[in-house]
């Protein structure tokens, strides 16, 4: 069945494919996406902190506590569908599994490493510019130590939002193609 401008299901997935330069499209699909993300880790943050501040002097856990957990295991899970719903605009958009990896992991990849940046501003929820002396004698210096576990950090982030956007971009290239095929059929039945 043809559209209105004439235009078959291939024609038009064909023509959708070709609108833009897709990996660039999925770069900045992956940082608008690194941008609500890191909005909700502010919230979150800024949410959290007065709980924060009541446990400090608390030695055991109560409600409090658990609350606090539950808000920082919520910007995880949200930044997350993040990348699910990144990915799956971006398999809609190019019909192509593949680029919503480059959206995933864009998107973590701003979020964990503005986020880092953002702890060590002093007066910032949760800040980490109080540098205590280890006790005990490293084999690693301790600035290396540190560029050494944010380089395993940003390596890690990478990898799973790549992945959950790679799943949100294949679901929607499978479902969409399938539409796409299946009025192609139709048309071709119809002729």
């Amino acid at each position: 069945m043809k559209d209105v401008e004439g235009k078959t299901a291939r024609q038009r997935a064909e023509g959708q494919t070709q609108a833009a330069n897709p990996k660039r499209t999925a770069i900045i699909y992956g940082l608008g996406i690194g941008v609500i993300g890191l909005i909700i880790n502010i919230a979150c943050a800024f949410a959290s902190s007065p709980i924060l501040e009541q446990q400090k002097n608390v030695p055991t856990a109560n409600a409090l506590t658990y609350i606090g957990l539950g808000l920082s295991c919520l910007q995880v899970i949200l930044n997350l569908a993040l990348c699910f719903i990144g990915g799956w605009f971006i398999g809609k958009r190019f019909l192509n599994g593949r680029l919503g990896f480059w959206t995933g992991s864009i998107s973590t990849l701003l979020v964990y490493i503005v986020s880092t940046a953002l702890n060590w501003i002093p007066g910032y929820p949760g800040n980490q510019s109080t540098v205590s002396s280890p006790t005990t004698e490293s084999p690693i210096p301790a600035p290396l130590g540190g560029i050494l576990l944010l380089l395993i950090g940003v390596f890690v982030v990478f990898i799973i939002g790549g992945i959950f956007g790679q799943w949100g971009s294949t679901r929607a290239a499978y479902k969409y193609r399938a539409q796409y095929a299946a009025a192609e059929e139709e048309e071709a039945e119809e002729d």
